[in-house]
């Protein structure tokens, strides 16, 4: 066995356990310009990437709910959440709107039917879960408070 060595990535000092490792870890490993380098010209080959796919294509025809468990991370993903971290806050909110306290529709049809994570578009925090129709309603006044205090104040003055 070799010398203890310091970790490019990360510095640390660590025993390697094979005399072509150059990292303490997978993740330093990962992060190592050649190697990433490596892993994207290999993940760019079409034959592998049709066979992963193909594979995948497979798994998920067989098993419906790992279709929809593996779309389902890859949505909430987009916000930085986990399925845990969205079931939590569906709970807090007793699976309503948080702004207008109605359940999603039963009947309604996919988008209609579910409580949408609701962001702010210059930061990316998430901010709750809305129904249908105050997420769209949110993005239509481009989150601005002002112009949702004008919208509020035309339908005051026309009531």
């Amino acid at each position: 066995m070799s010398n203890p060595r310091p970790c490019p990535t990360c510095g640390t000092e660590f025993q390697p356990y094979r005399d072509h490792q150059r990292a303490c870890s997978r993740s330093c490993r990962d992060q190592l310009p050649d190697y990433r380098e490596a892993a994207r010209a290999l993940q760019s080959r079409p034959e592998i990437r049709e066979r992963k796919n193909a594979a995948r294509r497979l798994a998920t025809a067989t098993n419906p709910d790992r279709r929809r468990e593996l779309n389902r991370r890859s949505a909430l993903g987009k916000y930085g959440l986990t399925p845990a971290e969205h079931d939590e806050m569906f709970s807090a909110q007793d699976g309503l709107c948080a702004i207008c306290a109605d359940p999603p529709n039963p009947n309604g049809i996919k988008a209609g039917s579910r409580l949408h994570v609701d962001h702010c578009h210059a930061t990316g925090k998430v901010r709750a879960l809305l129904c249908n129709s105050c997420n769209r309603g949110i993005g239509y006044f481009r989150d601005d408070p002002a112009r949702l205090r004008a919208a509020l104040a035309y339908l005051a003055a026309h009531q």
